[in-house]
């Protein structure tokens, strides 16, 4: 008993799926009287699984997010406001071949769900709007629906903290009308301290008081006409995120001569407000051919206001600053994408052309405005078919970047695209997939632009317009095995990546200043392995753990970079009738870039929730273990930043859930092609963030 209640501790979650070569009946299903350990259907093709959820899966949790993430390759949650994969990386979401996100995908319920699938690495067509795991989600719309509304309320009781949405849906024989609004909104006390080591002096804060306030809110209104062959749906959107930091500081300033304390303040406040519409249009032909058109503009208004304020003593008032960094920007983007999918050689051809064309105008303290300006072209073409055991995704593709930067020097960048996904299955337990991938990256308007901000009175972040393009090769081996009864399954995964002048912050001394800028080094070499480990050892548990090891290697001007780290987490879920109770912990997460290195702490994540028809509540506690954590490091300078969300650390939340509809509708077709665009301008030294 003791060696079997340390199992149930150190694994997690759902067990993976036996994959099959074909669609068909799983036979060995196990449905349990609280939970259901695999997945009705999958079917395996080149880079994705198409999946077909249980009917326990669609019961789990209170919307159609909760019910996909309790499948063995997500982490398990209820009421999210993301998706992550078992090893924690981020999944791009798409609803019906569009891009969408967790708020949108909660609105629906776990019976809307037609199927998943789940690539590996994005498609050909989704290459310009993802860059890791991608879940497009085919809801399916009962025919007794003529209208629906979803609530969704997760309030903290312990700080100012909570992510709300409302939804409303009207559908007849022909249209579809939806109105969404979220608002995801933090007040909470925050405090930074920090040093900022010149080699000839050392500027040290100590945080007095400190304050966090802000929000993320959209409103969006959506139309959809079906009829024949044809569908067209159109998209309005507004967003806004307004975000202010305040942080007091008494200040020690240290040099060779004295030691002199001081106070300081530092008061940061951003914003952008952003518009777009959305129009799509798909015709489908005989044959199960199709055409898909997408057009998307964007106007965005952002702006930056930081503000550095130091105080000495009287005899030392030379040494007072007031230094402020006001950035203001219009921001332009329009998207065309032209998409066409036919059957082909018993497989599917798929082949289009990208379009984006994106300007901004900047003005810094009232100065002159600059303008840059950039675009992009980008044509493909992939192939997904079958040989016997082996079945495969290919695509090519090129992608010509034109850059105006700021400097005025206008050039092109042609960088090619390739992809090749190879899936095999050696027995009905056993199988491997190996993923090959040439692409390229390509820098933000906030990055080109001059964004000049004062982390320090002497340490300065900007942008840099001569930033071009780059390339990343990656390689990816992922063998998978599960028994045949689905309890257990074993996941590991081994990926290299080499980045052929890639663009990483570096530190650079600029007189008696250091300044921190994009810049394009040498070259970049990644080595990532994991291994997940789901298992069921009962009826009413499931478990999962993952180990990951992460090894990064870099040459700045300032240093060689040699990183290495190593990550586990672990989660368990279980469900009782109405309860179903969630606990996990994460240890600490490490990101790597240029001559910068962040880092989080331990996370501890539990939630208890009673569901009855359409309406669920529950209780949430999270609990963070120490501050997030900054270091610099360069010649002659070294810095370190280290910052506590005093009201985050340690939280308890409410959430509640009421989903309604009644009435009869038409199942409606959905987009299969959408793009957006979320540039501002801005870049994370101006911009005032949410944890």
């Amino acid at each position: 008993m003791i060696i079997k209640a340390l199992l149930c501790l150190l694994f997690i979650s759902v067990p993976d799926y036996a994959l099959s070569d074909n669609r068909e009946k799983n036979d060995t299903t196990i449905s349990l009287k609280e939970v259901t350990v695999q997945a009705e259907f999958v079917q395996s093709v080149g880079n994705r699984d198409e999946i077909i959820l249980t009917k326990k899966q669609r019961e789990f949790g209170t919307n159609a997010l909760d019910a996909i993430s309790s499948l063995p390759q997500f982490s398990t949650a209820i009421s999210a406001t993301s998706l992550q994969t078992a090893d924690m990386r981020s999944v791009a979401i798409f609803i019906n071949g569009m891009p969408s996100d967790a708020a949108t995908l909660r609105t629906y319920q776990g019976n809307d769900i037609k199927k998943v699938t789940y690539y590996h690495e994005p498609p050909a067509k989704y290459q310009m709007m993802a860059s890791g795991p991608v879940i497009d989600v085919t809801i399916r719309r009962r025919k007794d629906r003529l209208y629906s509304a979803y609530i969704n309320a997760l309030n903290a009781v312990t700080t100012g903290y909570g992510t709300d949405q409302a939804s409303l849906t009207y559908a007849d024989s022909l249209n579809m009308l939806t109105a969404n609004y979220f608002i995801d909104y933090r007040n909470v006390d925050r405090s930074t301290n920090a040093d900022y080591d010149y080699r000839s002096a050392l500027s040290s804060y100590r945080s007095r008081d400190g304050q966090y306030s802000g929000h993320y809110q959209y409103g969006q209104l959506i139309y959809q006409r079906y009829q024949g062959a044809n569908l067209f749906n159109a998209n309005v959107r507004y967003g806004n995120r307004p975000g202010h930091i305040r942080n007091k500081q008494s200040t020690l300033y240290t040099d060779n001569a004295r030691d002199l304390s001081g106070l300081r303040d530092h008061d940061l406040r951003s914003d952008d407000d952003r518009w777009s519409a959305d129009l799509y249009f798909r015709h489908d032909f005989a044959g199960k051919r199709s055409l898909a058109v997408n057009v998307v503009n964007t106007f965005s208004s952002s702006e930056s206001h930081n503000r550095l304020w130091l105080k000495m003593p009287e005899q030392y008032s030379s040494m007072d600053y007031d230094i402020l960094n006001n950035i203001d920007n219009r921001y332009y983007s329009i998207i065309a994408q032209a998409d066409y999918t036919t059957p082909l050689w018993k497989g599917e051809l798929n082949t289009g052309a990208y379009f984006n064309y994106k300007e901004l105008r900047q003005s810094y303290n009232g100065g002159p405005e600059s303008y840059l300006n950039m675009r992009q072209h980008y044509a493909y073409i992939a192939y997904t078919g079958r040989y016997k055991r082996l079945s495969y995704y290919a695509s090519l593709g090129a992608n010509a970047v034109a850059q105006h930067p700021v400097s005025g020097q206008s050039f092109v960048n042609v960088i090619p695209y390739s992809s090749l996904t190879l899936f095999y299955r050696f027995t009905r337990t056993f199988s491997t997939r190996l993923i090959a991938k040439l692409k390229g990256t390509r820098p933000t308007t906030g990055d080109l632009a001059e964004n000049r901000v004062n982390i320090d009175s002497r340490f300065i972040a900007t942008g840099n317009p001569a930033l071009k393009p780059y390339r990343t090769f990656s390689l990816t081996f992922k063998p998978q095995y599960s028994t045949s009864d689905g309890w257990l399954s074993l996941s590991p995964s081994i990926e290299y990546l080499y980045s052929h002048h890639p663009n990483v912050p570096c530190l650079l001394s600029d007189g008696d200043n250091i300044v921190m800028m994009p810049m394009r080094i040498n070259a970049r070499n990644e080595l990532n392995g994991t291994m997940i480990v789901n298992y069921s050892p009962c009826n009413w548990m499931m478990l999962q753990s993952y180990y990951q090891y992460f090894h990064d290697g870099y040459s700045t001007p300032s240093s060689t970079i040699r990183h290495n780290y190593h990550r586990i987490g672990g989660m368990v879920a279980m469900s009782y009738r109405r309860l179903q109770f969630i606990a996990s912990v994460n240890s600490p997460d490490k990101s790597f870039s240029g001559d910068m290195v962040t880092r989080s702490g331990w996370q501890y994540y539990a939630s208890v929730s009673w569901k009855k028809g359409a309406l669920s509540a529950g209780v949430e506690w999270r609990y963070a273990s120490q501050n997030d954590y900054v270091r610099y490091r360069g010649i002659g300078f070294s810095a370190t930043e280290s910052t506590c969300w005093k009201g985050m650390k340690n939280l308890v939340a409410i959430n509640l859930t009421y989903f309604f509809s009644k009435g009869k509708a038409r199942k409606q077709a959905k987009k299969s092609l959408n793009n957006s665009d979320n540039d501002s301008g801005l870049i994370d030294s101006n911009t005032a963030k949410q944890d």
